[in-house]
Formats: structure tokens, C-alpha cells, sequence
């Protein structure tokens, strides 16, 4: 099932262009209801138009270029963030994030539009705590677990690739030690392009 996400007016270059986000939910076949399962996103589509001599054009009809969400659906999104990765590339900025065990974790879905497409980039995670699995006072009987938390910020680094820079996330706050039990102040990540999508560069 296909409905409206959200649409936004945008400049890149000398262009003035506006996008009708798409979301094209899962339907279970036997119900009829939609699929609602945690790793249940949806697919992301998009209709961009241009304006040429006064008039809007549609450019591109992309009814799937990416995935998002989860339970079966996305959230709301009022006026997305933009990115510019490029003079002639930028990136929509969604929020996005989850928890699971006590953990929790957020950060940015990034859908990024160069040559009358867009691709969908992955998620650069900036922020995340414990506040769910940790002690805020120590234990008398010992086997606490400390509470941590850090927030993020996204920023461009010019690098090897001048379409899609490294995103540098400057974290302020703290993070778990290797050992699990203690914490750290919480390190910069840096974010590379693979080829398809964004990915944490400490973990390649």
C-alpha cells in the first residue's frame, strides 16, 4: 500500500525543485492489514519536480529507492534537515534511532539527490546512554553498571571522494569502556562513503 511520507521544497545549484516522499507499506496477504513487525520498514519512494521556465516538471519517478522505518511504518516528518555533501549533491537528514535491552540509540537517515536521483545513504548514528540497563547510584553489593550517555554532531570532512565527504560525528559525553563496566569520555567518529552507503569507518 502507497501513500504520501512528506514533501519539501528545495534549491540545488540554480534549480528550485520539490519532492513528494513516498512510503509503500507491506500488506499481509491473509489479513489485509499492514505488516507491523520491528525489523518491518517500509519502502521509500520519490516524485521530483523541477521548475523550468515558470512551470514544475517532474524530473524523476522513483517509487522505491530506499528503506526506512520500522513497526510497519515511518515517522512523521515536518521539515527535514539538509546536508550539503557536494555543490551538486545534498542529503535530507531524517531523524531515526531505536532502543533494545536498555540501550538506546539515535541519529540521522540520510536520503541524498545528485542528477535527478536519490539514494538512499544509510544511518550515521550521533547519539546514545545506558539509561535503561544502568545504575545511577553504585550497589552495595557490587556488579553495577555505570550510566553513560553522549550526544553527537554532524559535520562535513572533505576527503578523497568530493561527491560524498566524510561525515565527521564530534561526540560530547560518555560511552562504555572495552571492559563494559567503566566509562570513557566518548570519541569522534568519522563516517566513509563504501561505494553504496555511508558506514562507520572504525568498524571497517
Amino acid at each position: 500500500m502507497s501513500s504520501i511520507w512528506f514533501e519539501q521544497s528545495f534549491s540545488l545549484g540554480n534549480d528550485e525543485l520539490h519532492v513528494i516522499f513516498t512510503k509503500t507499506q507491506e500488506i499481509d496477504p491473509q489479513s489485509g492489514a499492514i505488516v507491523k513487525a520491528h525489523a518491518q520498514g517500509v519502502k521509500v519512494g520519490a516524485i521530483t519536480y523541477k521548475q523550468v521556465d515558470g512551470q514544475w516538471q517532474a524530473v524523476s519517478r522513483q517509487p522505491k529507492f530506499g528503506d526506512f522505518g520500522e513497526w510497519g511504518d515511518v515517522p512523521e516528518v515536518k521539515q527535514a534537515e539538509i546536508l550539503q555533501l557536494s555543490p551538486e549533491n545534498i542529503a535530507f537528514m531524517i531523524d531515526a534511532g531505536g532502543g533494545m535491552g536498555g540501550f538506546f540509540e539515535s541519529g540521522k537517515a540520510l536520503f541524498a539527490y545528485s542528477k535527478d536521483s536519490w539514494r538512499d545513504l544509510g544511518y550515521v548514528q550521533t547519539n546514545a546512554d545506558n539509561s535503561g540497563a544502568c545504575d545511577e547510584a553504585p550497589s552495595d553489593e557490587g556488579g553495577s553498571i555505570p550510566c553513560w550517555r553522549y550526544t553527537g554532531t554532524l559535520s562535513i570532512v572533505p576527503g578523497e571522494n568530493a561527491e560524498y565527504p566524510d561525515l565527521l560525528v564530534t561526540r560530547t559525553g560518555t560511552e562504555s569502556g572495552e571492559n563494559g563496566v567503566s566509562i570513557v569520555p566518548a570519541k569522534n567518529v568519522t563516517y566513509v562513503f563504501n561505494g553504496e552507503k555511508y558506514v562507520d569507518a572504525s568498524k571497517l
